[in-house]
């Protein structure tokens, strides 16, 4: 009988050991299917903080600030579409210049992202709204199209969603960075 194929009843042909010492062929070790179960949950938490971007993209929480700021008209000039996966969230997303001539006499020139504007869109009704000035930390200057006022429920949604993901993706990813630090290369006797 060969001795490489003999063994206790508790031993595998080949294995060089008892079952669960080693791990054996095609056998993934405790430790690294933590590793992997905490990967998928590090994906899904990335998957829903984009989905909580996406919420606040589509909120267009800016109009929140719209009842003050001057009026114009707005013609987009290029624009660039960008996607599927971005900071505006998931999807296809436009970002574009866009030429204002406002009320007073005075005209901009202006970039917007997360699809405010389209190609071809053409003496838009807009607002610039100013932000900063109640200690908000964004201290920028938007448009905002009356046309599509914000959304409450979207913007619940998306700062629900983002502190789902953040909250869901702690645990493993501390877990990753435990178990990475314990994986040690094998040393190897010559």
């Amino acid at each position: 009988m060969d001795p490489s194929t003999a063994g206790s009843p508790g031993q595998r042909p080949g294995s060089g050991g008892p079952r669960g010492a080693g791990g054996g062929p095609g056998r993934v070790g405790a430790g690294w299917r933590r590793l992997l179960v905490d990967g998928a949950l590090c994906v899904l938490a990335g998957l829903l903080v984009l989905m909580g971007l996406t919420g606040l993209t589509l909120s267009r929480e800016e109009g929140l600030d719209a009842d003050g700021g001057r009026a114009g008209n707005a013609s987009v000039g290029q624009c660039r579409r960008y996607g599927p996966v971005s900071g505006s969230g998931l999807g296809f997303w436009w970002d574009c210049a866009v030429d204002v001539a406002w009320e007073d006499g005075t005209a901009g020139r202006y970039r917007t992202r997360g699809s405010l504007f389209a190609p071809g869109d053409r003496a838009v009704p807009v607002r610039q709204v100013h932000r900063g000035g109640r200690g908000n930390l964004d201290a920028a200057t938007h448009l905002v199209r009356p046309d599509r006022p914000p959304s409450i429920g979207m913007l619940v949604a998306g700062l629900g969603l983002l502190v789902a993901g953040g909250l869901a993706g702690l645990r493993p990813a501390f877990d990753a960075l435990r178990a990475v630090s314990r994986v040690r290369p094998s040393r190897r006797r010559h």
